[in-house]
C-alpha cells in the first residue's frame, strides 16, 4: 500500500511535495481513517440489527429470518446502497480535514529538524485555513529570540577571545 502518492507538479517549494501526498502523516491520518471506518461499520451494523429486531418484535412471528432479511432489503436496500456509496466521501473528507492539522505539525517537525541540524529555517507560515496558525507565530518569536541569543553568545565569545589574547600579550 503506497501512502506517498504524488501529484504531477514539480516545484522548488519544499512544502509542495507534502501538499501532493494523500497522507502527510500516515500514522496519524491512517488512525483517523481506521477509526472513522470502524465507527461507520458499528453504526451501520447496529442500524441493521435494530431494524431486524423491530421486524422480529413487531412483525409476524411465523415469518422466517430469510423472509425478514428479504423484507428488510426491499424496504431499506436503497438506504444501504446510499450509505455504502457515501462512505468513501466521508473518508476523503476526513483526510482533507486532517491535512489542516497534520500539515502544520509536519512543517513544525521539519523546522525543528532543520534547527537541530544548525541550519536556520525561514520564518514559519502555515497555509490559509490550516489549524494552529498561532503556533507558527509563537515559533517565529522563539526562533527570533534564539537567533538574538546566539548572536549575543558569539559576541561574548569574540570579546572573551580578544581579552584572552590581550592578557597573553601582556604576559
Amino acid at each position: 500500500m503506497a501512502f506517498n502518492v504524488q501529484k504531477c507538479k514539480l516545484s522548488s517549494d519544499p512544502m509542495a511535495k507534502s501538499r501532493g501526498k494523500i497522507f502527510i502523516d500516515p500514522v496519524v491520518q491512517t488512525a483517523l481513517v481506521k477509526r472513522l471506518v470502524l465507527h461507520w461499520f458499528i453504526f451501520f451494523g447496529l442500524s441493521i440489527l435494530s431494524l431486524l429486531a423491530m421486524e422480529t418484535l413487531l412483525g409476524d412471528p411465523g415469518v422466517s429470518y430469510a423472509e425478514r432479511f428479504s423484507t428488510l432489503w426491499s424496504k431499506y436496500g436503497l438506504l444501504v446502497l446510499i450509505m455504502g456509496a457515501i462512505m468513501p466521501m466521508f473518508v476523503h473528507d476526513t483526510i482533507k480535514l486532517s491535512h489542516r492539522f497534520a500539515g502544520p505539525i509536519y512543517r513544525l517537525r521539519m523546522t525543528f529538524k532543520s534547527l537541530a541540524q544548525n541550519s536556520p529555517p525561514s520564518p514559519m507560515k502555515f497555509r490559509d485555513g490550516d489549524f494552529w496558525n498561532d503556533i507558527a507565530a509563537d515559533f517565529n518569536v522563539v526562533q527570533a529570540r534564539l537567533e538574538r541569543a546566539e548572536r549575543r553568545v558569539a559576541e561574548l565569545e569574540a570579546m572573551q577571545s580578544t581579552e584572552s589574547q590581550e592578557l597573553s600579550n601582556v604576559n
